[in-house]
């Protein structure tokens, strides 16, 4: 699946616009994002602040055709930025969602946890 996302010029996530679909992240989003391509992501909700937060590619709301179509087309258009974008994208991967940098993080809180309980009792 990587290569075939490397090979592509963006990288399409459609989600179906049902309310219970805001809290879903699909994992296919952060392969697309370790990959360094923008996203065409028609998503509300947290997978859409993810993407937004990244800046790696555009948010389209979903079941919308048209502004998905113009998205796609803004990737043709302006490839350097599609490219900034796949590049913020590889790099908010590489910052935030790691399995090392999220192990650090967590043994970093557990630490955390056990010296205020330490200090206090």
């Amino acid at each position: 699946i990587t290569e075939k996302l490397q090979e592509s010029d963006a990288v399409v996530i459609p989600l179906i616009g049902k309310p219970e679909m805001q809290t879903a992240i699909p994992s296919k989003l952060f392969e697309a994002m370790a990959t360094g391509r923008p996203v065409v992501l028609a998503a509300r909700g947290d997978a859409a602040n993810l993407l937004r937060e990244a800046d790696a590619g555009w948010v389209v709301e979903p079941d919308n055709p048209k502004e998905l179509a113009e998205a796609i087309q803004t990737v043709r258009k302006k490839p350097e930025v599609a490219w900034e974008k796949g590049e913020n994208g590889k790099e908010f991967v590489r910052q935030n969602c790691l399995r090392t940098v999220l192990t650090e993080k967590l043994e970093s809180m557990l630490r955390e946890i056990v010296e205020r309980k330490r200090k206090s009792g």
